[in-house]
């Protein structure tokens, strides 16, 4: 690999790099969303089972709650992933780049030697 290929995959990967931040945005956003509407329909389901007429035992309403409200709280796990893998991608994007820029000092310095 040439010191031109390695350029060009080296710009490739800050554009990657771009567009990966920009995701984990969106993804961040999706993330709280997600998380907002898991706690506030469990507290809301929380005061459902606690209220009058419903003989719950205190220890068990929140346990009751979190199994009633389990697809949003998939939902929140399933968006923390997301955030996790998307912050994965960067690091090793960033580490690719780290790797190009060690390939170009090695050839810049076997280049000056010459």
């Amino acid at each position: 690999m040439d010191i031109a290929e390695k350029l060009e995959l080296l710009e490739k990967s800050k554009k990657t790099l771009d567009s990966l931040t920009i995701e984990l945005r969106k993804r961040g956003y999706a993330l709280a969303v997600a998380e907002r509407d898991y706690r506030k329909a469990l507290a809301i389901k929380e005061v459902e089972l606690r209220g009058k007429g419903n003989s719950y035992p205190a220890n068990l309403v929140y346990d009751i709650a979190r199994g009633q409200l389990s697809d949003l709280r998939y939902k929140r796990d399933i968006a923390e992933i997301e955030v996790d893998i998307c912050r994965d991608r960067l690091r090793n994007e960033r580490a690719g780049i780290e790797a190009l820029r060690s390939m170009l000092a090695f050839d810049r310095a076997n280049y000056l030697n010459s």
